[in-house]
């Protein structure tokens, strides 16, 4: 399973019925209660649970392809936040693990906003499957730090911005 396969995974979750998409919690039963993104009572999800879901179900099957299977959910998390907040440069500056851990915080707070909409989340995986898809990223050779990613081929963040030694940008003009 590769990282837009994580993502076309989730996104078919949300669209599997009318209200399978929630905000506030990763899941939400027919009761609308809180619950865990892969319990069998889970009725919607938001886009991180949806993720979560697709993660425990096809990660855990397969203990030899557990962290390339993993590296490939990090790269998802990482592509989702990159679309929902380009100016988020963490991914070109943090390690993998790390950059995926702010990458979830990052969508799940996008996934809140009180006007954000179930066709907003399913647009922003649209373009971020589109983005992986385009670039044909390895999650693998990207988490073991053998291949950048491609929206910053030359250092450039989204924004323009340019890496510099430290960890630092610098502006472009």
């Amino acid at each position: 399973m590769k990282a837009a396969d994580f993502i076309r995974s989730a996104r078919d979750r949300l669209t599997s019925s009318d209200s399978a998409w929630t905000q506030g919690e990763f899941a939400r039963d027919d009761a609308g209660i809180g619950c865990a993104p892969s319990a069998n009572g889970a009725r919607a999800w938001s886009a991180l649970g949806a993720i979560a879901v697709a993660l425990t179900r096809d990660v855990w099957r397969s203990a030899f392809n557990r962290n390339r299977l993993l590296a490939e959910q990090d790269l998802a998390l990482v592509t989702l936040a990159h679309v929902v907040a380009p100016e988020w440069t963490g991914w070109a500056t943090e390690h993998p693990t790390m950059a995926a851990m702010h990458a979830q915080a990052r969508v799940a707070e996008w996934n809140d906003v009180p006007s954000r909409t179930r066709a907003d989340v399913l647009e922003v995986f649209d373009k971020a499957i589109a983005l992986l898809e385009a670039n044909e990223i390895d999650g693998w050779s990207w988490w073991l730090g053998f291949k950048g990613l491609p929206w910053a081929h030359d250092g450039r963040d989204a924004g323009g911005a340019r890496r510099v030694s430290g960890g630092g940008t610098e502006a472009v003009q």
